[in-house]
């Protein structure tokens, strides 16, 4: 269930949007033989169960927030900023800082004041002016009261978004609270941050032996402002990148290699000393520092953290010239920020370990955190489930002893489809089940699949035949033992045999044998002094 959005003519023909919200069922089919009229499967094809899957994609209208906090003004926020804003899924907040505190407060005469030298000389009762040693910053697409005290301070702030990016800001500026606090938001919110290079990020601006150094997917090495801000290379997307849909510009793999190739040098990139063990290279530069890393991702506790080491990449714009209407740049920011914020983690999560399967007994699992991301125990957990017949039924729920939040809920489905599960966790503020206060909720599609694993796994498999044989009595051989196969087979009965039935009282041998034990009896109990 697809249908063609509306792109530029360069990029229609890759790019299609789906034609409603909500769940939508969708079916990849192979092996197509396409006829005038219609489309069947080939017919020397003996097993048609494995050509085709069906999945579920989640298209529901759902809004994502992102803190963009930079050092200054720049022309890289400005074209991210214009791309965001035309998805409205994503709502960019921007924090730009126009004049940093002074640690020195300068007295000039009499008509010297506290407040911040922009602010000087204009008269203000108000109180709001920012102070001297106060930081001023311009709030872009920002709520009512949202970020007026500049980086959020509290969980409960910064918790509210699902990706934060710096760029172009120091580790100075940063009190310790506000990178342990950053490194909350990604370990237990589940969030996402991106650090982008420039003079001031990254090794440049002093993140190295810092708690965020710790989780980034590389290490950063010795600072090299020069480099982080002149060296000119290309953008080299890995194969990882490509898959990733980030760095995929053409569907073709030669075409997209080719679109990047011919985008123009970037200026700048940070030095970094390698990656670490659990880090994905999604792109790279080549030219100069061929293959040293530019841009990578790695999973830190519920959530993740990716480095971009340029400081600006709006160069893909606007030294394109007029090819640059096809909006490529844009583009490629759209994708980078939308692979970011799908990976955060919700307060209730609902997930299925396995592939669900008709008439299988199979165990959906649910984590229940609050609003601050707190592992919650002994809550009311609600478990609906809805099938493709449209009946919906209450599902029982079992909390787990030995994982805290973690809760199971038993489902055998009698029949292929799409189920619409729907959680809802309710507690009280001490984990009791009689305030009733709606912790959150969540709601799911899940395509349950008909069970042909026998005809869709059709490989040889020696241990699972050998279990088979060990719990039925039976015997396993492999091919070179056969010959022995012949002379294990039991005998079978032939088609004549029939059975005689003689009753021994009617012979006088059985009879006189009979009556020779008796006395050969009474004979040796009489000699050992029995009666």
């Amino acid at each position: 269930e697809r249908t063609r959005g509306e792109r530029p003519p360069s990029h229609s023909a890759r790019q299609q949007a789906p034609r409603s919200a909500g769940f939508i069922t969708c079916s990849v089919v192979v092996g197509l033989v396409q006829t005038d009229s219609s489309s069947a499967l080939r017919d020397d094809d003996l097993i048609h169960e494995d050509n085709v899957r069906h999945f579920v994609l989640d298209n529901r209208d759902r809004t994502y927030r992102i803190l963009y906090f930079t050092g200054r003004p720049n022309w890289q926020h400005a074209f991210v900023r214009r791309a965001l804003d035309e998805d409205p899924q994503l709502r960019l907040s921007s924090l730009v800082r126009i004049s940093g505190p002074n640690r020195k407060f300068e007295f000039r005469g009499a008509g010297t004041t506290m407040a911040n030298p922009l602010f000087e000389g204009f008269d203000d009762d108000s109180g709001l002016t920012p102070r001297y040693d106060e930081a001023v910053f311009l709030r872009l697409g920002v709520e009512e009261g949202e970020l007026e005290a500049g980086f959020p301070d509290d969980a409960e702030d910064l918790f509210d978004y699902h990706l934060v990016i710096w760029g172009d800001v120091e580790r100075e500026f940063f009190a310790n609270r506000h990178l342990d606090l950053t490194r909350r938001f990604v370990s237990q919110r589940g969030g996402s941050l991106l650090l982008l290079g420039g003079p001031r990020g990254l090794a440049e601006g002093g993140y190295r032996s810092t708690v965020i150094e710790g989780i980034l997917p590389v290490t950063l090495g010795s600072p090299d402002v020069e480099t982080a801000t002149e060296l000119r290379y290309r953008a080299e997307p890995t194969v990882d990148g490509t898959l990733s849909g980030i760095f995929s510009l053409e569907s073709d793999p030669d075409d997209n290699r080719a679109a990047w190739s011919a985008l123009p040098e970037m200026f700048g990139l940070n030095s970094t000393l390698g990656t670490r063990a659990g880090a994905t290279v999604l792109a790279q530069a080549s030219g100069n520092r061929d293959g040293h890393p530019l841009y990578a991702w790695q999973p830190f506790g519920a959530g993740r953290t990716a480095v971009l080491a340029a400081g600006e990449t709006w160069q893909w714009h606007m030294l394109r010239g007029e090819d640059a209407i096809d909006g490529l740049h844009a583009e490629f920011w759209r994708q980078l920020v939308r692979n970011l914020v799908q990976s955060g983690t919700e307060p209730v999560t609902l997930t299925a370990r396995n592939e669900l399967l008709a008439t299988r007994a199979d165990t959906l699992h649910i984590v229940v955190r609050d609003s601050l991301y707190e592992l919650r125990d002994g809550v009311t957990v609600r478990v609906d489930v809805s099938g493709p017949d449209g009946d919906t039924r209450r599902l029982p729920v079992e909390e787990s002893i030995e994982r805290s939040g973690s809760y199971s809920v038993p489902v055998r489905f009698d029949r292929p489809g799409t189920y619409l599960v729907s959680v809802a966790a309710t507690g009280g503020k001490d984990g009791g089940h009689n305030d009733g206060k709606e912790i959150g909720r969540t709601t799911s599609a899940f395509y349950v699949h008909p069970d042909h694993r026998e005809r869709v796994s059709t490989r040889y498999d020696r241990e699972f035949l050998r279990a088979i044989a060990r719990k039925t009595g039976g015997r396993f051989y492999e091919l070179e033992d056969m010959d022995r196969l012949v002379d294990d087979l039991p005998p079978a009965p032939g088609g004549k045999e029939h059975i005689d039935r003689v009753s021994l009282w009617h012979l006088p041998a059985a009879y006189g044998m009979l009556v020779a034990l008796f006395c050969l009896e009474w004979l040796i109990r009489r000699r050992q002094g029995h009666p």
